[in-house]
């Protein structure tokens, strides 16, 4: 309403399905219709003017005291700007916890990257020296034998990994 009146808009101006702005406000808020009716002298469209259920709810809108109107519009647009300014507030603190987010990801990912390095080297090591491809006589075999052929990898795994260990000990300790 504040925005028709203000820019001066017709406010007997009919949309696309015949109704004025007065008529969207008496279906919507009698306050609405209040203003429009006592401040900017707007009536009902031609169509409408024999509408029993139309003039009554005109004579409604008419008949309210403009000082409660007032008031009533006032106390709506400080909760729009009330819950606005709630919106706003979740937004930026929103905002705040995705950035952390981001930047404890990105930590994440810069810590991991040794990691994943290892695992990519270790497993090219591995391919490299148990094959990663059975060759066509096991591929046609019922599978006994590469199992067999999994748990003397295993086994092998385990005796790198003991080795390891070892060289690290003696390496710490001397």
């Amino acid at each position: 309403v504040h925005f028709l009146v203000s820019a001066m808009a017709d406010v007997m101006a009919l949309d696309r399905w015949g109704n004025s702005p007065l008529v969207d406000a008496l279906w919507a808020s009698s306050e609405v219709a209040a203003v429009l009716l006592k401040a900017c002298d707007a009536e009902l469209p031609r169509s409408l003017a024999d509408d029993e259920a139309m003039l009554s709810l005109v004579e409604g809108a008419r008949s309210q005291n403009m000082g409660v109107v007032l008031g009533k519009l006032r106390l709506r647009d400080n909760i729009r700007a009330q819950v606005e300014d709630a919106a706003l507030t979740k937004q930026l603190e929103l905002a705040k916890i995705y950035g952390k987010l981001a930047s404890q990801l990105g930590s994440l990912r810069h810590a991991l990257q040794p990691v994943c390095q290892t695992i990519m080297e270790e497993s090219a090591r591995w391919i490299e020296t148990y094959g990663l491809v059975p060759d066509d006589e096991s591929s046609e075999s019922d599978g006994s034998q590469d199992l067999d052929d999994l748990d003397d990898m295993i086994a092998m795994t385990e005796a790198d990994n003991v080795r390891a260990s070892a060289a690290e000990g003696a390496a710490s300790s001397g």
